[in-house]
């Protein structure tokens, strides 16, 4: 069995057009910000499956402004804890909202759906407390008509969690990945058999538990010194943006 992945393409719109142009059909292009609707206009990414990243202060405009090149999803439009106004957003646009990778708890899920805010739920294996978890959110997901797809900005132990979930899922659509050119996001030093790539799919394991084998040696001589900042990002009037 074999699982779809979506896998990050952020910048603007040269970084867009780029990957339009290597041909990369079945990959998540994370556009962010408004003026980025323009990039749609010039490519042809009609056949493509489009994540929008839309920044917060565009809400409901953004959304209206890229339907007509029918993005697969439109990523937390609003700040996700604002269920309300997350709601009223979906209720004004056409491209379906997806929203869960913050939420830790299985009722924070319930209420997003219970109040019809989104079309997709990305619950994050790591967040939500695990596999158990992780399958009651997409069973309470499956109730409501809404797909998964699953969030994993981490490594190979995380992606691999999440295969597993994602195999016996009915209302799985597609698997988030990072796609890190050095690969360590598929285990390449990590994992003695890294996961591969194949057109966009990569396959679930069927080795015991998590179906994966760490290199413990690799691992000990790569411990992390702690030299590490989370990114700061900002906006153009110099203004504090979330990551």
């Amino acid at each position: 069995m074999a699982v779809r992945l979506l896998c990050g393409t952020a910048g603007g719109p040269s970084a867009l057009a780029g990957a339009v142009a290597e041909e990369r059909l079945d990959e998540l292009f994370a556009v962010e910000y408004a003026q980025l609707v323009d990039a749609f206009s010039n490519a042809d990414v009609t056949d493509r499956d489009v994540e929008l990243v839309a920044d917060a202060d565009y809400h409901a405009a953004f959304g209206r402004a890229v339907e007509p090149y029918r993005p697969m999803i439109l990523e937390d439009p609003v700040p996700p804890d604002n269920v309300d106004t997350m709601a009223e957003v979906a209720s004004k646009v056409g491209v379906p909202i997806a929203t869960g990778e913050r939420a830790i708890d299985l009722r924070e899920f319930e209420v997003l759906m219970a109040r019809h805010a989104c079309q997709y739920v990305r619950p994050d294996v790591c967040a939500v407390g695990g596999i158990t978890t992780s399958k009651k959110i997409c069973a309470l997901a499956e109730a409501h008509d809404v797909l998964v797809i699953p969030h994993n900005p981490l490594g190979p132990i995380s992606l691999a969690a999440c295969l597993q979930v994602d195999a016996c899922t009915p209302n799985f659509l597609i698997q988030e990945h990072p796609g890190m050119a050095e690969g360590w996001d598929r285990g390449v030093g990590y994992l003695k058999k890294p996961f591969e790539i194949v057109n966009s799919f990569i396959d679930v394991p069927t080795a015991p538990g998590l179906g994966i084998e760490v290199d413990e040696d690799y691992v000990r001589s790569h411990t992390f010194n702690g030299d590490w900042d989370t990114p700061r990002l900002f906006h153009t009037d110099g203004s504090v943006a979330q990551w």
